[in-house]
């Protein structure tokens, strides 16, 4: 299984609402290893932006990997 660059690439979060009140919540899970973030599949969650704006509020070390049909088998992934 190869890993595209394009799941590996954050998105940018230009013209996005900074939503302090959740980023006060991903704050806590400041010393957390992987944070996952999951919710009904929509464009009214708005789970991609969320992230890539509070990552680039913070300007900390991260990773980035967009989980996709293709990647089913997250032990595969895990493998890496």
């Amino acid at each position: 299984m190869a890993l595209a660059p394009s799941n590996l690439t954050r998105p940018a979060a230009s013209s996005v609402l900074l939503r302090e009140h959740l980023f006060t919540r991903l704050d806590t899970t400041h010393n957390c290893l992987i944070v996952r973030i999951s919710a009904p599949a929509s464009t009214d969650n708005n789970k991609t932006p969320l992230i890539s704006s509070y990552i680039e509020s913070k300007n900390d070390r991260n990773m980035w990997y967009r989980v996709n049909a293709g990647n089913a088998n997250m032990a595969a992934f895990f493998h890496f």
